[in-house]
Parts: structure tokens; sequence; C-alpha cells
């Protein structure tokens, strides 16, 4: 064997030795790229990702404050809806009890606003159709119907608040 090795010329045990260091230099060259190129490939996603997550966190706070200011909004307009029916309420109150301590304790009025005379009819008109009402009566039904007005206004105020109708 030691024979057969002997008849190889020196300078090609040279150039085998030079050709496997720049093979051995080269794999190690890409290796060294591709773990550079992974680096900045991960510093890329992670820049991107910080931008998408401020993005996404201003646009939150910005909801979040456009929902705040809506929904300020709409407890004020609720509060008012809440006053009005409260000066509604207590019209009425007042009414039924003129009628209450004029006639019988019956609520033929409860209708319309407007003159004694058109009150009076519309008022007879609906006390016909549902038959007589205690006073309490009709002042319970205006009530709980001016809440359900109240609260229906207020649903509708923070549905259209909420998709900017």
């Amino acid at each position: 064997m030691s024979a057969l090795l002997a008849l190889i010329p020196l300078k090609d045990w040279f150039y085998a030795g030079l050709i496997a260091l720049l093979l051995i230099f080269g794999i190690h060259e890409y290796q060294d790229i591709e773990a550079k190129g992974a680096a900045h490939e991960q510093a890329a996603v992670l820049a991107a990702s910080a931008k998408a997550d401020a993005t996404a966190k201003a646009q939150i706070a910005k909801v979040t404050a456009d929902y705040s200011a809506a929904i300020v909004t709409v407890g004020e307009n609720y509060a008012k809806a809440i006053q009005s029916a409260d000066a509604a309420h207590s019209a009425d109150l007042q009414r039924l009890q003129q009628r209450a301590a004029s006639g019988n304790g019956t609520n033929t009025s409860v209708g319309s606003t407007g003159s004694a005379s058109a009150t009076a009819n519309a008022g007879t008109a609906r006390a016909l159709a549902l038959g007589s009402v205690p006073a309490e009566r009709a002042l319970d039904l205006a009530d709980a119907l001016r809440a359900d007005d109240a609260a229906l206004i207020q649903c509708y105020a923070e549905r259209d608040s909420l998709t900017g109708k």
C-alpha cells in the first residue's frame, strides 16, 4: 500500500489538501451566511411585529376613547329623556289628581294633551274603547310606558353610537 501511495506525486497531495481546505472553508462560510440571514429575518419579523402591535394598541385606544365618549353622550341623552318623562309624568299626575278630585276616581282622559274639550273627547273615546281605568292604574301605566320608551331610546342610541349611524 505504501508503494502505491509513493506513486502519487507530492503536488497532487498538496492539491488534494488545498481542495479539502477550500471545501471546509466553503461549508463554514455557507453556514455562517445562513445564520446571519436567519438572524436578519428574525429581527425583521420582530420589528414588523412590534410596529403592528403599536398600531393595534393605538387603534384600540382610539376606539375605546370614541366608545367612552359615545357612552357619555348616550348617558346624557338618557338623563334628558328621563327628565322629560318625569316632567310629563308630573303633568299626568296633576291631571289625574284633578280628575279624581272632580269625578268618580276613574281616568277617562288618558290621552293626548291639548284643549280641555279635545282632551275630554279623546279621553272619552279611549275610555269607551278600554272601559273605565282607575286613576292610580292609569298613572302606573303611563309611568311604565315612559320608562319603556326611555329604555328603548337608550338602546337605539347606544346601538347607533356603536355602529356609527
